[in-house]
Parts: structure tokens; C-alpha cells; sequence
């Protein structure tokens, strides 16, 4: 994970799982630099993983591939000097991932096929920028030296769930709604059983104003408005009705305003 840049315009300071904009291009990368075996996945989902990899190589310098016999790598800069300067090159523009992969890795292809998905979170009515984000989960068998290179993160590192949902709950740093519940539903299973968590439902989370705290309705809570306008709710005051209380369905996240995202505490009786 990383901590975003104080100088970023969204979600500055916080601490976030590397990521991106889909780019144009990303969909119109060759199947055949990647071992991706599913052909029928919608186009999207292809342009989406192909971002994601792109993304953390990147912001934090890992690249996973594999070779000619399917085996599993994960390339870091730190480890491998052919790496550095596959990654300087395309951190300064001088080409990009598929050129790389076209001229200098003809032995590797993009992992594509260990992305596992996972939700599908949409930034809340209030926001003045919304995204429509696609997290995925990947299994790696060791944790390779990384660093970041992007000017959107301050710091990358590898962290244990238990440890970083720690300091958020004490106000240590900032862990938007998203990562705190994913980590949380992490945290619960064994890895085994992390690919029994994906979802297709789109998350949207509705915020309710509780004076010193937010609290987060999900899809699912008995005080969720669901519908067509589920996604364009506005941010308002509790009500007696929002409270919790035996019998009703909870599914939400409450977290104090100050510091922004601390004090979080993730409900659910689904």
C-alpha cells in the first residue's frame, strides 16, 4: 500500500492500494502479451487489468509475469538491474509497458490471469470527483523489495492487514471506506477462500452526518436507499430510524471526522 501525496488533488495523505485511470490504450493491448485464458471477458475487464498491472509498475515497480513454462515472477527494480531501467524508461515517457514487453521481455507475459476480482466501489454523491473503481486481489509467495516512483505517493510498502487497520482505528493514518472494509473482509478469510469474496453488486456507500462521525451505509442496511437513484444520494442528518438495532439488516462503516477516516468500525449482520 501507499500514502498519497500530500500535493494530490483526491484522497490526499491517505493510504491506498496503487492503482489508476483506465487508459485508451490499455484495451488495445495484444492478448498475446499476456496469459490471460478467459478470451470471452468483456473487453472492459481486460482494459482493467491491463491498468492494473500497468499501474503497479508504475507506482511501486513490480511487474507479476510469466515466463515460456507458466512460471510466476514477480519483478521488482530493487532486485533486478534489467527492471530499473525498463521501469526509467518508461517513467520518464521514452516508451511504454507494451514496448517493453515487445522488445525487451519477449520471454515474459503480463499475469493477467492471477488478477482475482474482488468489488467494485463507487465514490459516494457527495464527492466533487467520483470513481468507479475495480479492486483485485493477486497471490504472491514473497513480499519483493518495493519503492515508489510516483509523484502521487509519498511512500509504498508491504503491510499485514491486522497492522495498518490498526493505525487507522487510532487515527495514525488515513484509510479511506473502501480499503478499511476490504482489508477488513481480507483479514476474516484464509487465502485459500479469497476468491469466494468477489462480488458483481456496485458499492456505493451513503453518508449520514452524526455530528463527531460518518457513518457509511452499504448496500444491503435497512437505512440504504436502494433504486435507480441509489447512487446520487446526498449526504444527510441521522435519523431515529438510521440507528441500529436488533432484528434490521446492518451494513455499514462508522468513522469520526477528525481525524478524516479514524476510529473506523465496519458492521455488518449479513
Amino acid at each position: 500500500m501507499g500514502r498519497r501525496s500530500a500535493c494530490c488533488s483526491f484522497l490526499s495523505n491517505a493510504v491506498v492500494f496503487p492503482g489508476g485511470v483506465v487508459e485508451p490504450n490499455d484495451g488495445g493491448v495484444p492478448v498475446s502479451l499476456t496469459n490471460l485464458r478467459n478470451l470471452t471477458a468483456k473487453p472492459i475487464d481486460f482494459a482493467r487489468r491491463i491498468a492494473a498491472l500497468r499501474e503497479l509498475f508504475e507506482e511501486s515497480a513490480l511487474l507479476p509475469v510469466v515466463d515460456e513454462n507458466n512460471n510466476k515472477f514477480l519483478l521488482s527494480t530493487a532486485l533486478d538491474a534489467r527492471v530499473h531501467e525498463w521501469h526509467s524508461a518508461v517513467h520518464k515517457g521514452q516508451c511504454s509497458l507494451v514496448d517493453v514487453m515487445l522488445t525487451k521481455m519477449k520471454h515474459f507475459r503480463l499475469d493477467n490471469d492471477s488478477l482475482k476480482p474482488l468489488s467494485n466501489w463507487l465514490t459516494p454523491f457527495d464527492y466533487a470527483k467520483r470513481f468507479d473503481t475495480f479492486f483485485y486481489t493477486m497471490y504472491v509467495d514473497q513480499c519483493v523489495p518495493t519503492h515508489s516512483y510516483s509523484q502521487e505517493f509519498e511512500k509504498m510498502c508491504w503491510i499485514r492487514p491486522a497492522e495498518i487497520l490498526e493505525r487507522a482505528y487510532e487515527g495514525k493514518v488515513m484509510l479511506p471506506p473502501p480499503q478499511a472494509y476490504e482489508l477488513t473482509r481480507l483479514l476474516r478469510h484464509r487465502l485459500a477462500h479469497i476468491h469466494t469474496l468477489h462480488t458483481d453488486i456496485k458499492i456505493c456507500p451513503q453518508l449520514l452526518d452524526a455530528g463527531d462521525e460518518v457513518i457509511a451505509l452499504l448496500n444491503g442496511d435497512h437505512a440504504y436507499e436502494e433504486g435507480e437513484n441509489s447512487t446520487k444520494t446526498p449526504m444527510r442528518l441521522v435519523r431515529d430510524a438510521d440507528v441500529q438495532h436488533n432484528g434490521v439488516r446492518i451494513h455499514r462503516a462508522v468513522f469520526r471526522k477528525t481525524p478524516p477516516w479514524s476510529n473506523m468500525k465496519i458492521y455488518s449482520s449479513q
